[in-house]
């Protein structure tokens, strides 16, 4: 298998009325590639009476994949932060797949640590 990737992120740092708020972007473009060619063995059928995949056929498979993201991390006291995010991706041939997440984090004091 043969993968070539580029990707690309940003990340900033807002500083509004005291509250700070992390923005991350982000991309990729990804191109992959495989390739199978059957052993002599597997197409015998002699592993375990199993079939070879694909017929016994040599198969050579390439797609793209494009993708986005981003996440804004949201502290709204000392202990407690939200994360926003999402990706989308998309496939070539089989379309695109949305990827949301919602997140609390909890920091406990020193205190009680």
């Amino acid at each position: 298998m043969q993968i070539i990737t580029n990707d690309f992120d940003v990340l900033g740092v807002l500083n509004q009325k005291r509250k700070i708020k992390i923005v991350m972007l982000g991309g990729e473009l990804r191109r992959e590639r495989t390739d199978f060619t059957p052993s002599a063995l597997l197409m015998s059928n002699n592993i375990n009476n199993d079939d070879a995949p694909e017929g016994g056929r040599a198969t050579s498979d390439a797609r793209r994949v494009a993708g986005l993201f981003g996440e804004l991390l949201l502290p709204f006291s000392k202990e407690w932060q939200a994360q926003l995010s999402s990706r989308y991706d998309h496939y070539q041939v089989v379309g695109g797949a949305f990827s949301p997440k919602l997140g609390l984090t909890y920091t406990p004091s020193n205190t009680l640590l």
